[in-house]
Parts: C-alpha cells; structure tokens; sequence
C-alpha cells in the first residue's frame, strides 16, 4: 500500500509538471529558479524521501557544481537544494515524465564515451557561464553503490577554467542502499526501491568553493579530494544543517 500511494503521488506531481513546465519559458529567471526548486523539493515529498541540506554555504552564479553519483534522485536532491542546469546522460531524455520535464529546464543531454559530444556540451557550458548560469554535473561519468567516488572526468572543466568560473563540490549520500541506481538496475526497479524503503534520507552539502586559477585536471582531483573528506566524516550534515523535507506517509 505505502509503494502504490507513492506512486499515485509521484505520477499526479508529474502532471503537475507537465502544466507548469508549458509556460516554463516564459517565466523570468527568478520564477524559473523558484519553479525548479518547488517541483524537486514536492518530487521528494511524494517519494517520501527526508532531505537534508546545508544553508551556509550559497552558490554565487555562475559556478560549475560538481558532486559525485550515487543515484538519479542525485539531480532531485540538488535541485531541491540549489536549482541548477544539469548535464545528464543523454538516456535520461527518454524516461518517461521526468526526461520530459528536465529538458524543459534546460538540462544538457551529453553521450557518454563521445569526445564530440564533449565539445558540444563545453560549448553549452560556456554559453550558461556567460549567461551567468550555474551548471551541475557528475564528473564520474557513472553512478557507483556510494562506497567509493570514483576518479573526477576532467573534460568538462575546462569551460569553468578558462573563465575564471568557481568550482563548488557538493557532496551526496544516503541512509539506505534502496537509492542505489547503478550496475544493470532499470529505471523501473530503482523507483520501486525508492517507493518501497521505509526511511530515506538524502544528505547534500555544498562545500567551499575550489581555489581560483587552477586547471581543469587540478580542479578535477581537489573537487574530488574535498568530496571524499566530507564523505569520510560519516556525513552528518554540518554547518547550520536544516532539515527541509521530512514526510514518510
């Protein structure tokens, strides 16, 4: 019963989307910011996901966000935590409703293993920074179980080197292993999973910002570096953690 009544949630906030995300373009910036927010923050609701998220440490746009990768709800959770553009796989544009609703956002799609596609999405990069866009992504290129993070891609880097863009880490973990989406899990398995634990909580901590003037190979390895030191404190949420979702009916 709980997974069923997750799940009608889950598909009437997805319909919700669908209406806001129509007149998504013509909304001003702010709007944009404040709709992406409310939207990831109800998504987590109605998985019954607890969110917690730390409040001192506010991303100045532009910044190249980057933060290691445990599950798809790692685009939620940040999202919920600090709206953002995203640089996704491209198979995340076909799941039902929510490739959808991240395309209208202005997610980027890359194809993993392409060295073209690499320079097609630095160029998208480099157009959010000069719009004064903040950007996420995943620089490990894949998800992992959330015991190791695994060596930071250093291509996508470059764009937030060149100018001058700060490299904010943040780092993510989770209460439970029903989060996990990696290996051969489907889509449809991962939900289930989600919709079927009984407590989850999501922990996201936006750490300080890199050092200016570093490469993208030196960017990649401290990001990484900072990620792993905040992992290995057991991650309980510091720095005037707040408790911003917490709903398990």
């Amino acid at each position: 019963m709980l997974t069923a009544l997750r799940l009608i949630r889950v598909a009437a906030h997805l319909l919700v989307g669908f209406a806001a995300g129509a007149a998504y373009p013509r909304l001003t910036r702010e709007s944009r910011a404040a709709f992406v927010g409310w939207w990831a923050r109800g998504l987590l609701v109605a998985l019954g996901i607890r969110l917690e998220a730390n409040t001192r440490m506010p991303v100045q746009a532009p910044a190249l966000i980057v933060a290691n990768h445990v599950s798809w709800l790692d685009v939620i959770a940040l999202l919920a935590a600090q709206p953002a553009t995203f640089v996704c796989k491209s198979e995340v544009a076909a799941w039902p409703g929510i490739g959808w609703l991240l395309k209208r956002v202005g997610t980027i799609f890359i194809r993993r293993g392409s060295l073209r596609d690499v320079l097609r999405v630095n160029n998208a990069l480099r157009t959010r920074f000069d719009a004064l866009l903040s950007v996420a992504v995943f620089p490990e290129g894949t998800t992992t179980n959330g015991d190791e993070v695994l060596a930071f891609r250093p291509a996508l880097f470059q764009p937030a080197a060149e100018r001058g863009v700060p490299v904010q880490p943040a780092a993510i973990a989770y209460s439970s292993q029903a989060a996990v989406y990696a290996g051969d899990t489907s889509f449809l398995e991962s939900l289930l999973s989600i919709c079927s634990a009984t407590s989850l909580t999501v922990h996201v901590a936006l750490l300080p910002p890199l050092a200016p003037g570093l490469t993208r190979r030196q960017a990649a390895a401290q990001a990484r570096g900072a990620i792993c030191a905040r992992l290995g404190q057991g991650f309980l949420v510091q720095d005037g953690a707040v408790e911003v979702l917490d709903l398990h009916a």
